[in-house]
């Protein structure tokens, strides 16, 4: 295994236990989160509870697996952007908290 490969395997292995593991066990607590999630599987099950061919039932199951591998995609290029991102979001951070604390001194002046 060449050094590019291991770098990817780390990289992947921390993605999944921070995104996978880490992030989404804290959205599950996210009330709307909770509120569209329901409603997606039960549109689901709707859907599928009226389909009366079993290829489709099939077909319907494969479209909901090859969304989910998509998301996984997408959150995998959405943590890798913000840890490119983060110094300058700690950056602006800083910027706003230097503008709040400037703030509260011309208050008191």
């Amino acid at each position: 295994m060449d050094v590019q490969s291991i770098v990817e395997n780390f990289v992947d292995e921390m993605i999944e236990n921070r995104v996978y593991q880490v992030a989404y066990e804290k959205v599950k607590q996210d009330e709307d989160y909770i509120k569209i999630n329901n409603k997606e599987s039960a549109i689901f099950q709707t859907l599928m509870d009226s389909l009366d061919n079993q290829n489709q039932k099939i077909l319907l199951i494969d479209l909901a697996n090859a969304y989910d591998d998509l998301e996984i995609i997408y959150l995998k290029y959405s943590y890798l952007q913000g840890l490119q991102d983060s110094d300058a979001i700690k950056q602006a951070f800083k910027r706003i908290n230097n503008i709040r604390i400037e703030d509260e001194d011309e208050k008191v002046s």
